[in-house]
């Protein structure tokens, strides 16, 4: 990174009193709700919107004095969005998960991983991780009471906003008449006991979270992508899983039955499937089991991974073999996009979910 110079500017709070704030799934009407609506102009391909938003469980937003940086970068990279060759996004993923052990190591979580904010330098032959300011540092005394991300490349969990790899173990029924006192004493506070599980910790995005947003990126840039020499001949499939999986929506309940058990079916060119969907499947597994070991003492959850999780992942998806079997692989992009499935109910942007403008060419973090 070269010298850039840095401009603080102390901008006052805006968020709405706790009486106007939505609860819920976040729609583009939401008041509290924050959209950051580019995309790439030349490319003609339609790409996802990051979402800020309360949690489930927040009321309010805290009314915290925040500094605003702009910061100017000599190099220009290109986004994953953007490249074409496909052994040059397997390397910078592969280097983005390195970058993300030193990031976690250091005890920080970046929470906004997508293929807007992930690049591919030509001239370093490196890739490269930017948009850093969502990034959290970890600390097991406070929440993290904003969900932010791309819907699109959100972990499952963070989608939900509950874990979802804990081991499920029978609790011991409820005495019926506990209700009924409830109802005899007046006592409305004591019902929804029966409904929530006071034992359930907070939802915290952690480490874990960030890998699988990487593995989302992957998924969305072989949907969403053609082999140029060597096109999918099943399109009405692909639009289909394209459907199921990116319809931006945060209730959807497809992604993690999705990443436990990879299938993609023949809806993609034979380069993809042969190379990349056992490479896909490969990083599910290493990161599924590193959830299940995370909340193995639920609900006590480890947000660290072993150092060997990064290893794997990246062993999983840039290797040799793979590299050598698409290195000539050129894409070209799918011109249709993932249509909202019928009866998902409200669009998330009217038209279209769209990445912020300019997503083709970014400097470099």
């Amino acid at each position: 990174m070269n010298q850039a110079r840095t401009v603080a500017l102390i901008s006052p709070s805006k968020s709405n009193p706790p009486k106007k704030q939505s609860i819920g799934f976040s729609f583009s009407n939401d008041q509290d709700a924050e959209f950051i609506t580019p995309a790439s102009q030349d490319s003609g391909l339609q790409v996802p919107q990051r979402v800020v938003h309360n949690s489930l469980q927040e009321t309010k937003i805290p009314n915290d004095q925040r500094y605003h940086y702009r910061i100017v970068f000599e190099e220009y990279a290109t986004t994953i969005y953007d490249e074409r060759n496909l052994a040059n996004i397997l390397k910078a993923i592969a280097d983005v998960l390195f970058a993300l052990d030193l990031i976690h190591s250091a005890g920080w979580v970046h929470r906004d991983i997508s293929g807007g904010n992930l690049y591919y330098h030509e001239e370093r032959k490196i890739g490269l991780i930017g948009d850093l300011e969502y990034a959290k540092k970890v600390d097991a005394q406070s929440l993290h009471n904003v969900r932010t991300g791309t819907p699109y490349f959100m972990a499952s969990e963070a989608l939900s906003n509950e874990y979802s790899f804990y081991p499920i173990t029978p609790k011991p029924p409820r005495d019926p008449l506990h209700f009924v006192r409830s109802y005899e004493l007046d006592d409305p506070m004591d019902i929804p006991l029966g409904m929530v599980d006071p034992e359930d910790p907070p939802f915290n995005h952690n480490a874990l979270h960030d890998i699988e947003s990487v593995w989302w990126v992957l998924v969305y840039t072989i949907l969403f992508n053609e082999d140029a020499a060597g096109p999918s001949q099943n399109t009405s499939a692909r639009q289909r899983l394209m459907n199921e999986l990116f319809n931006g929506q945060l209730n959807t309940t497809s992604r993690l039955p999705f990443l436990r058990d990879p299938q993609f079916g023949t809806c993609l060119p034979s380069s993809f499937s042969s190379s990349l969907v056992p490479a896909l499947r490969e990083y599910a597994k290493h990161l599924t089991a590193a959830f299940a070991a995370a909340e193995m003492n639920y609900p006590i959850i480890q947000p660290l991974p072993t150092p060997q999780l990064y290893e794997d992942c990246i062993g999983a998806i840039y290797t040799e073999v793979i590299v050598g079997a698409i290195k000539n692989v050129e894409m070209v992009y799918v011109k249709i996009r993932a249509q909202d499935v019928p009866g998902s109910g409200q669009k998330r942007s009217g038209n279209h979910l769209g990445e912020p403008e300019g997503s083709q060419k970014k400097k470099s973090r």
